[in-house]
């Protein structure tokens, strides 16, 4: 028996098991796994961006693969875009399976400190 899309399924002869993390997105509900990206991203914000900048941008929720963040300023969220990359690569070592390639992230700007 292995974790398939539909729970356990039986293996036979010429279906090969798959890593969890290739199936995690199956057997997660989405909203947890949105959660776990959202507390990972949360947790490495600052390491990643710096004090100056991670002050100025917030990841606000995880939606439809893409991380949203919301930026006090255009400035803030030109320089989140450059580094935005690092991030999504700290966040596919940290949720394998759950952040793959088509994982995006989505700036909005609010003028509005904090």
């Amino acid at each position: 028996m292995y974790a398939g899309q539909n729970g356990l399924v039986e293996y036979t002869r010429g279906r090969d098991p798959r890593r969890l993390s290739e199936v995690l997105g199956e057997l997660i509900p989405d909203a947890i796994v949105a959660s776990r990206i959202l507390a990972a991203a949360r947790q490495m914000w600052f390491s990643i961006l710096g004090q100056e900048l991670g002050s100025h941008v917030k990841p606000v929720q995880v939606k439809n693969k893409a991380l949203l963040v919301r930026a006090d300023s255009s400035t803030a969220a030109a320089a989140f875009r450059i580094k935005s990359a690092s991030l999504i690569a700290a966040l596919r070592v940290e949720c394998p399976g759950a952040v793959d390639e088509k994982f995006r992230v989505v700036v909005t700007v609010t003028n509005q400190p904090g």
